[in-house]
């Protein structure tokens, strides 16, 4: 499947004081495999409603993840408080996230296999200061 994790909308009327701000959506949709899509439901269909998830918690939302437990990651970039109060704030700055447990199905982890040293056969490092020493 696919999530998109909308930035914002804009507002429907001529911006003032009372003026309703659209939610910031998060919008999901079936994938390239549509045998993982709901019934009825193919490739590029929408699996969210037609306004996507909304919360009061999502705010211009600039990106997100999934993590391996399927929990989907969002980036909030907006305070609802600032200078000019809720209506318009002129500092973008957000300072929240918001988590979305198991919304995505688990992912695979990449693995790369197990660690290995950077070290030279026949060198090791000094535990000391870390710098490398000739052992042969």
């Amino acid at each position: 499947t696919l999530w998109v994790f909308n930035f914002g909308q804009k507002p429907t009327s001529n911006v003032d004081e009372n003026t309703v701000w659209p939610d910031t959506p998060l919008s999901h949709f079936c994938g390239a495999n549509p045998s993982k899509c709901p019934f009825g439901k193919g490739t590029g269909d929408a699996i969210s409603r037609d306004t996507g998830y909304v919360s009061d918690t999502l705010d211009r939302v600039t990106g997100g993840g999934i993590d391996p437990s399927g929990n989907v990651w969002l980036l909030n970039n907006w305070k609802k408080t600032g200078p000019f109060g809720p209506v318009y704030n002129t500092n973008p700055g957000g300072n929240s996230f918001v988590i979305v447990p198991g919304a995505a199905g688990p992912v695979k982890t990449p693995l790369i296999g197990p660690p290995q040293s950077f070290d030279q056969p026949g060198q090791r490092r000094d535990r000391r200061n870390g710098h490398r020493r000739d052992h042969r």
